[in-house]
């Protein structure tokens, strides 16, 4: 220890380490003393270090996941808002969608090509005549 029991005291307690030495029978200050060199073993000891190596790393690693927490958090809103913005899209072009069907099915066998036509082409004629014989119908 590069430190003396005194200096460890004086260094811990400054001003006061007189009136502790002089308050006290030997045998506590001996013990207070002792008391002194085992903290400032525990202080200097470089695990104590480490831990606070650590901690101040493991706090680095927190404000770096909070603030990708920060930037998560933004895009969910973002997506959250695009979601409303497509849904509201979807419904209106979902209703589109079954009021057209709904409107097709009294013509099943009609498309959009031969609604309120009465003739059709002849080889749209010719092949629609080659595919019912195809199928049996």
């Amino acid at each position: 220890m590069s430190k003396t029991i005194a200096g460890a005291i004086a260094s811990f307690f400054g001003r006061s380490g007189i009136a502790i030495s002089e308050k006290l029978s030997t045998e506590e200050f001996n013990q207070f003393a002792e008391d002194a060199a085992e903290l400032d073993a525990k202080l200097n000891d470089p695990a104590t270090s480490q831990l606070a190596a650590d901690l101040k790393a493991a706090n680095d690693k927190v404000a770096e996941l909070k603030g990708q927490l920060t930037e998560a958090a933004t895009a969910q809103t973002k997506l959250n808002e695009q979601i409303a913005t497509l849904t509201g899209e979807r419904d209106k072009y979902k209703a589109q969608h079954e009021r057209a069907a709904e409107a097709g099915t009294g013509t099943p066998k009609e498309d959009a090509n031969s609604r309120g036509k009465s003739e059709m082409a002849s080889y749209n004629a010719h092949a629609l005549e080659v595919y019912n014989k195809a199928n049996g119908k």
